[in-house]
């Protein structure tokens, strides 16, 4: 195992223990989900060739809970760290909340400060496997609002950002962003703008607007497709 860039010393002690002994290495299997009643999703991303790979093994409840988490990874010694870290932040809380963590986050709870260089690139590398679990992942809509064929626009507007204010504004407001609902296109398609830090950040065509589609779909109604108007620096055209 290759230690990284970093002296192995001036790791954190509970750095150190994620590596030495992780308590979440392993993948599950479709008789696993199946036992436990749950959905099983899979993410992964890097290469051997690249020397950094890492798969992701969830179990996710109906309720979108994360019943538990696995991971398999080969390469730098901080793949593991932030596998290990990720897995144990997410067992127990709402997928949403897994989506909602960031770089800066993951590196603060890994190492606490934040970090650059290859160090950086293998945090985006675990946030890119973290983002595949949920790409294709399928749970039962937990509806809300079963009137919602009955509303008209506004009261439809009203719902979406009231979920947004809720679920959302905290997590970006931390880091200086926030979003913007503009309008309800066709009754599905619901267009945003995102404002401050989130302006420039790579996580707001990623993970972030991943993180929020799936909100939508899960408190407000199945239907429902984010998308960002031409123009806006996010935009994923």
């Amino acid at each position: 195992m290759r230690k990284g860039h970093l002296i192995w010393g001036e790791y954190p002690k509970s750095f150190s223990l994620r590596v030495e002994a992780p308590t979440c290495l392993g993948l599950f299997c479709a008789e696993d989900a199946q036992l436990r009643n749950a959905t099983l999703a899979r993410g992964e991303a890097g290469s051997f060739e690249e020397g950094n790979k890492l798969v992701f093994s969830w179990l996710i409840d109906n309720k979108g809970i994360v019943v538990d988490a696995l991971f398999s990874a080969f390469g730098d010694s901080l793949l593991i760290g932030c596998a290990e870290t990720l897995c144990e932040r997410s067992i127990g809380k709402p997928y949403e909340r897994a989506l909602s963590i960031n770089a800066a986050e993951l590196e603060t709870l890994v190492l606490g400060k934040q970090i650059s260089g290859r160090i950086k690139r293998i945090v985006s590398l675990v946030l890119e496997a973290r983002d595949q679990l949920f790409t294709a992942l399928s749970l039962p809509c937990q509806e809300q609002h079963p009137e919602w064929e009955t509303l008209s626009k506004e009261e439809r507007l009203h719902l979406i950002r009231e979920a947004i204010e809720r679920y959302i504004m905290p997590y970006l407001q931390r880091d200086g962003g926030g979003i913007e609902v503009q309008d309800l296109i066709d009754g599905k398609r619901v267009s945003i703008q995102f404002q401050g830090a989130c302006v420039d950040c790579m996580g707001s065509s990623g993970s972030t607007f991943l993180y929020i589609q799936h909100l939508l779909k899960q408190q407000v109604h199945h239907s429902l497709v984010l998308e960002m108007p031409r123009g806006n620096g996010n935009d994923l055209s």
